[in-house]
């Protein structure tokens, strides 16, 4: 549970919304929070992206970019919007934000290679992702008497 919420704060400071003091790692999102924005991942899941470096031959790299879960899944609330699953650094430096939105490998990142095609992330938008969007809240057992506070999205 202190994952949780060490998660919570992290993403308060990184000013993105709040975070509700919840998770399900059985829940699969799209979602990832990566430098105080949310990000929507083509992947089913953000851990299953691959690295778009050039590899020796010419074709696509393809390494995961963490050789490992990192991140956890908790209900971030969106200000007055509602909620959304995503994933978050529970620490606020197991990933290197930067990193994954170039979407480079830990091999390839350090070392100006080439890309065989763009990142994959978009920045997540109230609009268009408004089928991520719960009114509600999936679980409220780990709610605490005081509310917790919301900000507003950042960009």
């Amino acid at each position: 549970m202190d994952n949780i919420f060490a998660a919570t704060s992290a993403v308060t400071q990184l000013g993105v919304a709040s975070v509700v003091k919840h998770a399900d790692v059985g829940r699969v999102s799209n979602l990832v929070v990566l430098r105080g924005r949310l990000w929507v991942s083509p992947a089913s899941d953000p851990h299953s992206l691959q690295c778009v470096a050039s590899a020796d031959c010419g074709k696509r790299c393809g390494k995961r970019l963490e050789r490992e879960r990192v991140c956890a899944p908790v209900e971030v609330q969106l200000g007055a919007l509602g909620y959304v699953e995503a994933y978050v650094d529970p620490f606020g430096w197991l990933i290197d934000g930067h990193r994954w939105l170039s979407q480079l490998c830990m091999d390839h990142a350090a070392q100006g290679f080439a890309t065989v095609s763009g990142p994959e992330l978009r920045p997540f938008h109230g609009e268009r992702d408004a089928a991520y969007i719960r009114s509600y809240r999936i679980d409220a057992r780990f709610d605490q008497a005081e509310p917790t506070p919301s900000v507003c999205l950042v960009g």
